[in-house]
């Protein structure tokens, strides 16, 4: 499973690469969607993503990009990639983990407290997700 990390109220790539019993796949005829959930049973998305917000240059290559901006409560969401073919077949991917940590950083309240700096977030994306092409 992927794993991404972002504060609240940015923006992230999601770059996904996907591949079929260890080869590239061509995605360049599918019509993708990116949806983000708070979990796999919700049926509230907080993120949609359509098939004109991905950048498909590598597409033929099975390399696809999607930035996406979470502005909801701190916390762990799910993320799926679905990919429609044109014969109407639909093909979704493992599960992508995002996790969503608050974006503002409350110093001390302390007047002879001196401001560090904010927690940095990271980026820190496992394999990427894989979608299985019925046949």
């Amino acid at each position: 499973m992927a794993v991404y990390t972002m504060k609240r109220g940015e923006i992230l790539p999601i770059e996904m690469e996907v591949r079929l019993n260890g080869a590239v796949f061509d995605l360049s005829t599918a019509t993708l969607t990116f949806v983000v959930k708070k979990s796999k049973s919700s049926t509230t998305e907080v993120v949609h993503k359509y098939h004109a917000d991905f950048d498909m240059t590598d597409a033929a290559a099975g390399k696809v990009t999607v930035n996406i901006g979470i502005d909801a409560t701190p916390g762990k969401y799910v993320g799926e990639l679905i990919a429609v073919w044109p014969d109407g077949t639909k093909d979704k991917s493992e599960d992508v983990e995002i996790n969503v940590a608050s974006s503002v950083y409350v110093a001390s309240a302390s007047p002879s407290a001196s401001p560090s700096a904010s927690p940095s977030s990271s980026i820190s994306p496992s394999p990427s997700p894989s979608v299985s092409p019925s046949a």
